[in-house]
């Protein structure tokens, strides 16, 4: 038996919708975990985006500088995330899965020219391109290294 996990935001591509589910009786594997999170995420559901998250998680964007450690510092990133940035999305370019690895490649844009980063706000929208690794156990994040490559 297979449910869909909430309502599937990966704008355009029903293929990675199929994939952010979870079966009955079995763990999500690394590439699921990381396509939940991305529906979660471009929903703004904060729970929904923190919930694949171990609770010891280290996410570390390189670009932020420092690690997130614990899903409840992930909770309140994401909330801090959304409220400044609320009109945003990420599109799965391409995930792989590699045992317990998942490699995503992305490309997300920020609406309305909000400031992101050290790039101040201009009225503009931008576009983020960028890749993560994501080591996933028990069917739960336990680490993420992931950066934004461009912005323009």
């Amino acid at each position: 038996m297979v449910r869909r996990v909430g309502r599937c935001a990966a704008f355009g591509r029903p293929d990675l919708c199929a994939l952010a589910v979870e079966a009955a009786g079995r763990l999500r594997s690394p590439r699921e975990v990381v396509l939940a999170w991305v529906d979660g995420f471009n929903r703004r559901d904060t729970l929904a985006a923190a919930a694949p998250y171990h609770d010891d998680a280290v996410n570390t964007e390189v670009t932020a500088g420092r690690p997130t450690v614990r899903r409840q510092a992930v909770l309140e990133e994401l909330l801090e995330f959304f409220r400044g940035l609320p009109d945003n999305y990420t599109r799965p370019v391409i995930v792989f899965e590699d045992g317990e690895w998942a490699v995503r490649e992305s490309s997300g844009e920020v609406l309305g020219g909000a400031s992101f980063a050290r790039l101040p706000a201009n009225g503009r929208s931008f576009t983020l391109q960028g890749c993560g690794f994501v080591q996933v156990i028990a069917g739960k994040i336990t680490f993420q290294r992931g950066s934004w490559d461009k912005a323009g």
